[in-house]
C-alpha cells in the first residue's frame, strides 16, 4: 500500500488523503508482531512532509465479520 501512495505522489506531486486505521497508517507501531506499518513506510520516504491524523467518535460501531475481530 505504502508503495502505491508514493508511486502515485511521485508520479502526480499532488497531496494526498490515505484512509486507513490508526495502527496502518500510524509513524511507529504498537504491535511487536508488526513492526514496521504503512505509516512508517510513508513517514521515512517522505519525512515530515507525511502528516497522520487519528479521528476518533463519540459513539458508534464498525461491522466486521467474526473472523477478523480482534478479541
Amino acid at each position: 500500500m505504502a508503495d502505491t501512495v508514493l508511486w502515485w505522489h511521485r508520479r502526480t506531486g499532488h497531496k494526498m488523503l490515505v484512509s486507513a486505521t490508526n495502527g496502518h497508517v500510524a509513524r511507529q507501531s504498537f504491535r511487536p508482531a508488526y513492526p514496521k506499518m504503512q505509516g512508517t513506510f510513508l513517514a521515512e520516504q517522505l519525512g515530515n512532509a507525511y502528516v497522520s491524523v487519528d479521528l476518533t467518535f463519540h459513539e458508534g460501531s464498525f461491522l466486521a465479520p467474526e473472523a477478523t475481530r480482534l478479541h
